[in-house]
């Protein structure tokens, strides 16, 4: 299904250069390999009014809040644009009755303090209020990243589960 100019959405391909299958994993083929000769990506991203693709995220990192879709991409953005925010990640929490909530890992400068609610509504002022972050892990330390400067948002999960457990 196409969308309009900067809707984000699972990006799906086809080409005559296109993979045939995964080798012995049937499951894994049928997964991403989908009628028509579509490949599933796995990839979140936009096509700009000029028709040039933009990749933001993995289709995984997106967080289900109340059968709404939310893309933290679009959140980190906003996030890192606020003046005392260095960098930033967000990830969906567990919820029992929402099914998942947004919340943001930021990294502020050490010398500059930063409020939760303050972050909330900077990021409520562009953003429609089911993105805002309900929680807020404020941290001074740079966010873990692989050998190839991606962030490692599975330790950030499992260092936010933690605290919320503590």
């Amino acid at each position: 299904q196409a969308l309009g100019p900067n809707e984000y959405g699972e990006i799906h391909i086809r080409s005559a250069y296109l993979m045939l299958e995964y080798w012995r994993k049937k499951e894994a083929t049928e997964e991403t390999i989908l009628p028509g000769a579509w490949l599933a990506t796995g990839d979140i991203g936009r096509l700009d009014e000029e028709g040039y693709l933009f990749i933001d995220s993995r289709a995984r990192d997106m967080i289900l809040r109340s059968g709404e879709n939310i893309y933290p991409v679009e959140i980190e953005h906003r996030l890192d644009a606020h003046p005392d925010v260095r960098e930033s990640a967000v990830i969906g929490l567990d919820h029992p009755e929402l099914g998942q909530e947004v919340a943001a890992v930021i990294v502020r400068d050490p010398d500059t303090p930063l409020e939760a609610e303050a972050v909330q509504s900077w990021v409520g002022e562009t953003l429609a209020r089911y993105k805002v972050p309900s929680r807020l892990f404020i941290r001074i330390e740079p966010l873990p990243r692989n050998a190839a400067g991606k962030v490692l948002k599975n330790i950030l999960l499992e260092e936010a589960q933690t605290k919320e457990q503590a």
